[in-house]
C-alpha cells in the first residue's frame, strides 16, 4: 500500500460518512445497520470500527435501527469525566475513527528490513520518487511509536503524527548521504519535529494568553476612565493610565475590534 493510498482511504471514508448522514437526513434521521454496512463494506475491515460510526451517527441525532448503544456504568466514588458538548463529542469520535483507520493501514504495511532501508535511502538521494514513498512508508510505524512518548504534552495525537510524518518526509527529501544508523537518524528527526511543534503550540498559547490579559486590561481601563472623566478617554490618556506605549495599545484595540466584528458576523 502506498502512502497516498492511506490518505485516499481517509478521504473515501470521509465522503462515505457524509453521504450516509445526507441519506439519513432525507429518511427522517432513521437508518438501518445494514445500510451503514453497505456504505462502508469496501472501506472498513475491522468490525469494531462500526461501533464508532454508530456513536458518531447517534451524536448527530440519527437513529440506527437494530443498534443499542452500550450503557456507561460509573462505579461508586469514581470521578465524573469532563462534560463534552455534542460538538466536542462528534469531533472527538470522528478524530478517533480516522486515527483507528490510519493505525490499521499503517500496521498492514509490509515491514522493511535494514538492507532494503539502505537501498531505498540510496535511491532516495537520487530523487527516485518511488524510493522516497517506500522509505516514508517504512518509517510511518516509527512515527506512531514516537508520538506515544508525547501523549501527555497536551497536543492532539493526530497533530503529533502529522507533524512527525511531515518532518520524516522533509528529512528523506533532503537526504544527501547514508546515515551510519538510518533508523536512529530518522527517529531523532521525527522526535525533534514533534518536540518543536509542541513548543511552538505552547508559545502560541502563551502569546494568546498575554494578548487576552492586555486586552482585558485595556477594556477595564477604558471603562474606568469613562466613568472618571464622564467621557470616552483619548488614546493618549489610555496609554498614560496603563503605562503602555501608544503602538501597543492601538494594536490591542485593533485586535479587540477585529474579534468583535468577527463575532458579530457569525
Amino acid at each position: 500500500m502506498q502512502i497516498g493510498d492511506i490518505m485516499d482511504k481517509k478521504t473515501e471514508f470521509n465522503q462515505a460518512l457524509l453521504s450516509l448522514v445526507e441519506y439519513a437526513t432525507v429518511n427522517g434521521n432513521i437508518i438501518s445497520m445494514q445500510t451503514v454496512h453497505e456504505y462502508f463494506k469496501d472501506i472498513i475491515t475491522d468490525e469494531a470500527m462500526y461501533d464508532a460510526i454508530y456513536n458518531y451517527l447517534s451524536e448527530n441525532q440519527i437513529t440506527i435501527q437494530g443498534y443499542q448503544k452500550p450503557d456507561t456504568i460509573i462505579a461508586e466514588g469514581e470521578p465524573l469525566q469532563e462534560e463534552f458538548t455534542p460538538e466536542k463529542a462528534i469531533d472527538t469520535e470522528k478524530a478517533n475513527m480516522f486515527l483507528d483507520m490510519y493505525y490499521d493501514d499503517v500496521n498492514n504495511l509490509v515491514k522493511t528490513d535494514e538492507e532494503l532501508l539502505l537501498t531505498l535511502a540510496e535511491a532516495a538521494i537520487t530523487n527516485d520518487k518511488a524510493a522516497v514513498d517506500k522509505l516514508t512508508e517504512a518509517f510511518l510505524p516509527n512515527v506512531i511509536k514516537i508520538s506515544e512518548e508525547f501523549e501527555n504534552s497536551g497536543m492532539k495525537k493526530s497533530d503529533l503524527i502529522s507533524e512527525g510524518n511531515l518532518g520524516l518526509f522533509e528529512a528523506i527529501l533532503s537526504l544527501s548521504e547514508i546515515p551510519s544508523d538510518i533508523t536512529m537518524y530518522f527517529e531523532d528527526i521525527i522526535r525533534n519535529t514533534m518536540n518543536n511543534a509542541i513548543q511552538n503550540e505552547i508559545g502560541a498559547l502563551r502569546t494568546a494568553s498575554h494578548i487576552t490579559q492586555r486586552a482585558n486590561a485595556v477594556s477595564d481601563a477604558t471603562t474606568e476612565l469613562a466613568e472618571k472623566l464622564g467621557r470616552e478617554a483619548t488614546l493618549e490618556e489610555l496609554c498614560r493610565h496603563l503605562s503602555l506605549p501608544e503602538d501597543e495599545v492601538r494594536e490591542i484595540l485593533k485586535i479587540s475590534l477585529d474579534a468583535l466584528n468577527s463575532t458579530g458576523n457569525e
